[in-house]
C-alpha cells in the first residue's frame, strides 16, 4: 500500500497533529516501516488529557522514541518540570499549566502550546528560570491558537 493512501485512509480521525506528523514523517521517509513496525512504533504514543500531576521534586515528561501529548492538564514539580523528546515528539498545550514553586507556563487556548521534535526540551529550573534546549536534529515551536 502506498504511504499517502495509508494517510488518506486515516481521514480526520487522527487523534492529534503530533500523531499525524509522526505517521507522515515515517511513511514518507527514505526507508518507510512495514505495517508491523509502524504498529510497534505507535504503541509508544502517550496522550495525557485532563491530568493533574505533581511530584515531590521534579516532573520529567520525555518522549524517548515516541510521542507524548499533554493537553488540558496541570503539572507541578516544586523544583522543576522538564517536557521534551529524546528522538521523539512532545506537545504541551491546549489549556495546560506547568508550574514550579517559582514559575509557571500557561498555554491558554486550544492550539496554544509548545511542540518539540527530535531532541529537545523546555526546562523550568529550580532557580525560576525557563530554558529551551535542542540537539542537532531538534526543534521547538511555539504556537498561539484561539
Amino acid at each position: 500500500m502506498e504511504p499517502m493512501t495509508i494517510l488518506g485512509n486515516l481521514g480526520l480521525g487522527v487523534a492529534t497533529n503530533a500523531v499525524y506528523d509522526f505517521l507522515k514523517s515515517r511513511l514518507l521517509s527514505f526507508n518507510p516501516p512495514t505495517a508491523e513496525q509502524l504498529a510497534t512504533e505507535l504503541q509508544n504514543v502517550i496522550d495525557l488529557t485532563g491530568v493533574k500531576a505533581s511530584a515531590a521534586t521534579v516532573i520529567n515528561a520525555l518522549a524517548s522514541h515516541g510521542i507524548i501529548t499533554i493537553r488540558q492538564s496541570q503539572l507541578h514539580g516544586p523544583q522543576g518540570v522538564i517536557i521534551g523528546a529524546v528522538n521523539g515528539q512532545a506537545f504541551f498545550g491546549d489549556n495546560s499549566v506547568s508550574s514550579t514553586d517559582k514559575t509557571a507556563i500557561h498555554a491558554n487556548g486550544i492550539g496554544t502550546g509548545i511542540k518539540i521534535q527530535g531532541t529537545g526540551a523546555v526546562k523550568q529550573n529550580a532557580d525560576g528560570s525557563i530554558s529551551f534546549h535542542t540537539g542537532p536534529d531538534g526543534s521547538i515551536g511555539l504556537f498561539v491558537g484561539r
